[in-house]
């Protein structure tokens, strides 16, 4: 199934906090040595903020969305394992999150679809409290100010209604659920009972319902659109 990777790079936000509330500060190889886990993050990697690297649809896209762009998915990259010493690979994928994000932007906007400051601030607030010093510790592993971080929060918030508004009637029939439990059943027969985990996979399949929206949406909207890279 096609997912949304570039769009997932922006929403990723909550699920890294997430799984830094799982982890230990630090990891331990096979040997018991500790081993401190970063990436690095260059100036030239940097665009100037106001130099313009994008345009879509007539609507220019500078280089300080790019610089956030670029930090998320090279954090992303880094999250799962992947190689980010290929700085032209990361690039192109942070210009293409970027696209898809100003897409989408425009798209809401037509729509009406918004989210409010007072909404975002509550949300942040909230992130924010649960545990500041594990939230500073995040911003700082991931090079993200408290400014840059909520600039990405506003923009998952903005998604969340996106789909709500636009995708109301999504749902999970009980034949999905069973087909995919009884197919993950036969791949791990430990697995606990359907009552046991039902929402959880509905979820998960809710979700993947929604991706594959969006990404029919996505794909819509850039046949449509007029693109010009800048850099």
């Amino acid at each position: 199934m096609k997912r949304l990777f570039f769009l997932a790079c922006t929403l990723s936000l909550a699920m890294m906090l997430a799984a830094c509330g799982g982890n230990d500060e630090s990891e331990e190889s096979p040997e018991g040595i500790e081993q401190e886990q970063t990436f690095e993050l260059s100036e030239d990697e940097k665009v100037n903020d106001d130099e313009i690297v994008v345009n879509v649809n007539g609507s220019d896209v500078t280089g300080d969305r790019y610089n956030l762009a670029y930090l998320q998915t090279k954090a992303q990259l880094f999250q799962y394992g992947q190689d980010t010493s290929d700085k032209d690979s990361v690039k192109d994928l942070a210009l293409d999150a970027l696209v898809e994000q100003e897409l989408l932007e425009q798209d809401a906007q037509e729509k009406g679809v918004e989210v409010s400051e007072e909404e975002i601030e509550s949300e942040f607030e909230t992130i924010k409290s649960e545990d500041e010093d594990r939230f500073k510790d995040f911003l700082d592993e991931y090079h993200f100010t408290e400014e840059s971080f909520k600039l990405q929060l506003s923009f998952a918030m903005l998604y969340d209604k996106y789909i709500e508004t636009e995708f109301p009637d999504i749902e999970v029939t009980e034949e999905e659920l069973e087909e995919t439990y009884n197919e993950l059943k036969e791949q791990n027969e430990e697995l606990a009972d359907l009552e046991e985990i039902e929402d959880l996979l509905r979820t998960e399949l809710t979700q993947q319902k929604e991706a594959e929206k969006m990404q029919e949406r996505i794909e819509d909207l850039k046949g449509k659109a007029d693109i010009e890279k800048k850099i």
